[in-house]
């Protein structure tokens, strides 16, 4: 949370108990991080399609890329870095597909499964309560 607040997100959510920045907050703090990497000499790329990792020796060493926008001047291309960080969403089966082929462990956020059971949680207790309530009468 600390490193939030360095980009540019507000000190309350170092202390709010359901911190929530909102589009409008998370736009300029992430240009903001995105600006520290690359002055930290970080390659960040937009727009491209990572088809595979290139590994060595049990190392990730880069990746397979393809380009829709055609920048690459070609259908694939391989990369290599030192370090790969891919930063997908949710629903980027075809990218978790990928990463269980070359055996990557993958581990689920605690806080999506967290915030389920809440809804659950709620919708059993309103429907229990409203039950209660009901047969009372």
């Amino acid at each position: 949370m600390n490193t939030l607040v360095h980009f540019g997100a507000p000190k309350s959510i170092l202390v709010d108990g359901k911190p929530h920045l909102g589009t409008d907050r998370l736009v300029p703090l992430l240009r903001n991080f995105r600006q520290h990497l690359q002055s930290l000499g970080v390659d960040i790329r937009f727009g491209m399609r990572v088809d595979d990792l290139l590994i060595q020796n049990g190392h990730v060493v880069g990746v397979e890329v393809s380009d829709s926008t055609n920048k690459l001047k070609s259908d694939c291309k391989k990369l290599g870095f030192d370090a790969v960080i891919l930063a997908v969403g949710h629903s980027a089966r075809d990218i978790y597909q990928m990463l269980l082929s070359h055996n990557v462990d993958l581990i689920p956020k605690d806080f999506a499964l967290q915030q389920t059971l809440l809804t659950v949680n709620v919708i059993l207790k309103h429907h229990i309560y409203c039950c209660e309530h009901h047969f009372d009468n």
